[in-house]
C-alpha cells in the first residue's frame, strides 16, 4: 500500500485521515445530543471537555486533508465509471468536506459560546445544592477525625464559591425556578465579596482544622456562618 495518493488509489494517509475523521464525527454528534439534557456537575464537565477536544481534533483533520489534497491530489477516477459514481464522488469530496469543516466549528463555537439564562440557573443551583451536601460531609468527616478526606472537600467548596461570582449574569435574574433575589444584583459588589470570603474561609478551615480544639466551633465560624448569610439575605424563603 501506498503511502500518499497515486493516479489510481488512495494511499494510506488519506485513507486514516478519512476514516479517523468519520470515527470522531460519529461520536462527537451523539455526545452533543447527550450534553443537552444533563445536569451540573462533575460528569457534564467532563464530557464537556471531550466534546470540545473532539470538535477542535475534527478541525485540524479536516484542514490537514485540504492542505493535503492540494499537496497530494486525490485519484482520478476511471472515464469508464458510471457517471452518477462520479458525482457522488465529487459530492462527498467537496461538500461533505465543508460539512465537516462546517460542523466542527459551529461545535466548538457552541461550546464557547455564551449560555442560556436556563443552563446558567441550572448550573449555579447544582452547585450551590452541591456545596450544602459536601458541607455536610466535612462536618461529619471532621467530627470523626478524617480531616484529610474532609480537606479535600473544602478545597472543592473554595473553588465552586469562586466560580458562582461569574455565575449571575444580567440575563440569569428571573424564571426557571431560580431562588435568587434580586438585591444580588443591585448589591452585586457586596455578593461577590461574600462568595469569596465564603472561598477564602474554607482553604483557612482546611489548613487550620486539625489544630483547632473546638472542631465544630471552627466549622460553624468559617462555613456554616457564609451559608447562612447567603441564604439569609440573597435567596428567597421556602
Amino acid at each position: 500500500m501506498h503511502l500518499n495518493n497515486t493516479l489510481t488509489e488512495y494511499g494510506f494517509f488519506s485513507k486514516v485521515l478519512h476514516w479517523l475523521s468519520a470515527i470522531l464525527l460519529f461520536i462527537q454528534i451523539p455526545l452533543g445530543f447527550y450534553l443537552v439534557d444533563l445536569d451540573f456537575g462533575e460528569e457534564r464537565i467532563t464530557f464537556e471537555n471531550i466534546h470540545i477536544i473532539l470538535g477542535l481534533t475534527i478541525f485540524y483533520l479536516v484542514i490537514i486533508r485540504l492542505i493535503k489534497n492540494i499537496i497530494n491530489p486525490t485519484p482520478k477516477l476511471d472515464v469508464s465509471i458510471f457517471k452518477m459514481h462520479c458525482l457522488i464522488k465529487h459530492i462527498v469530496k467537496n461538500i461533505g468536506i465543508s460539512l465537516f469543516l462546517i460542523i466542527s466549528i459551529l461545535v466548538t463555537t457552541h461550546a464557547n459560546s455564551e449560555q442560556s439564562a436556563e443552563d446558567i440557573i441550572k448550573n449555579r443551583k447544582a452547585i450551590f445544592s452541591k456545596n450544602y451536601s459536601t458541607a455536610k460531609k466535612v462536618q461529619s468527616l471532621s467530627s470523626s477525625g478524617d480531616f484529610d478526606d474532609a480537606k479535600i472537600l473544602m478545597l472543592e467548596m473554595s473553588e465552586n464559591y469562586k466560580n458562582l461570582k461569574e455565575m449571575f449574569p444580567d440575563n440569569s435574574k428571573e424564571g426557571f425556578k431560580t431562588e435568587s433575589l434580586p438585591i444580588i444584583w443591585e448589591e452585586k459588589d457586596a455578593f461577590n465579596a461574600l462568595m469569596q470570603k465564603a472561598s477564602d474561609d474554607m482553604i483557612k478551615l482546611a489548613s487550620t482544622i486539625e489544630e483547632t480544639d473546638n472542631v465544630r466551633g471552627t466549622i460553624g465560624k468559617l462555613m456554616w456562618s457564609n451559608c447562612k448569610a447567603c441564604h439569609s439575605k440573597y435567596r428567597a424563603p421556602h
